[in-house]
């Protein structure tokens, strides 16, 4: 239940609007599911719980599967070029993120960190049939 890659903003992150999380190499369905009109991002068939920047972060690591994001890109893409934010921001808001990520798939590493540099979601992510999912709440 993938949907359609759409037009991108700056940096290349989906535009005002946009969804789609199938990315190259996912063969058109992600266990990733953004649905930016409502603000919701499916992990395994589970809406997860996020705050805004949680949103924006895995929003924009979905946009672009196996892109290394650096800390200063996702700082202006999910913050705003205004924000007076430090790149331990992004390092702090990925550990609440991968923990809840981590709830719904315990044995799935979806971000990718590139030393150094910045952070990944992984491309592919393993299909549900060869992954270890947790009962819901």
């Amino acid at each position: 239940m993938g949907t359609a890659r759409t037009a991108s903003g700056p940096g290349g992150a989906p535009a005002p609007g946009a969804g789609g999380a199938s990315g190259p190499g996912a063969g058109g369905a992600s266990p990733l599911h953004v649905d930016a009109e409502r603000r919701r991002i499916h992990y395994y068939g589970r809406a997860l719980d996020l705050s805004r920047y949680e949103f924006g972060l895995l929003r924009t690591l979905a946009a672009r599967p196996g892109r290394v994001w650096t800390r200063d890109e996702l700082l202006a893409q999910v913050w705003g070029a205004d924000s007076d934010s430090f790149d331990r921001t992004v390092d702090a808001h990925v550990k609440t993120v991968r923990a809840k990520l981590k709830a719904v798939a315990p044995d799935v590493e979806p971000i990718v960190t590139h030393r150094g540099t910045g952070y990944a979601l992984a491309d592919p992510l393993p299909p549900a049939a060869g992954v270890r999912l947790l009962p819901s709440a």
